[in-house]
């Protein structure tokens, strides 16, 4: 083979191999009361591509989502199909979910919490269904009740990979979603 044989076959080496890098994503949500927190990192090998973080009022912009152009049943559904088809690709490394929740009244607060808890488990059930997490660890979650006292605070965590082919695979499916 021919000196450009090998540069052709390097070439492809390197392609192949830089789809398969994995890209590690940190997302982190929490609320404090009304106001919240979003924290997106990512990460390929040591690098950071990307970091956000913002804080916005819990519920205040919902209604004007809803009657925006870019709220339609279509785009849902699609963007549902997108996201089990990354989540199904996805290998979970870490879970965190802790919240404080309470009521004035001690009985209030404990079915508050039951129900909670019974949500959590339900959710981190179907997360666990769909994604690859064999090698992960278990989930931490916690309901803490807080007796006496109104309060409702939550922190979700999640550190997850997926590979460069994968968000290549979802990214004509976005474009689709709200471009075309």
């Amino acid at each position: 083979m021919s000196w450009p044989g090998w540069l052709i076959a390097a070439f492809f080496v390197l392609v192949t191999i830089i789809l398969m890098v994995p890209v590690t994503f940190l997302i982190c949500f929490s609320c404090r009361g009304e106001e919240c927190t979003l924290e997106i990192k990512v990460n390929a090998l040591p690098v950071t591509l990307y970091k956000k973080e913002s804080a916005f009022p819990l519920g205040k912009n919902w209604p004007d989502f809803k009657k925006s152009k870019n709220f339609s049943t279509r785009k849902m559904q699609t963007l549902k199909a997108l996201f089990i088809f990354l989540i199904r690709r996805a290998k979970m490394e870490h879970v965190s979910w802790e919240t404080r929740i309470g009521t004035h009244d001690a009985y209030y607060t404990a079915l508050a919490a039951g129900w909670l808890w019974g949500i959590k488990g339900f959710l981190l059930t179907a997360l666990y269904r769909y994604t690859n997490s064999r090698n992960c660890h278990p989930p931490q979650m916690k309901v803490a009740p807080v007796f006496n006292l109104v309060v409702f605070d939550t922190r979700f965590k999640t550190v997850f990979q997926l590979r460069v082919i994968d968000l290549l695979l979802a990214g004509p499916k976005l474009i689709f979603a709200f471009f075309i």
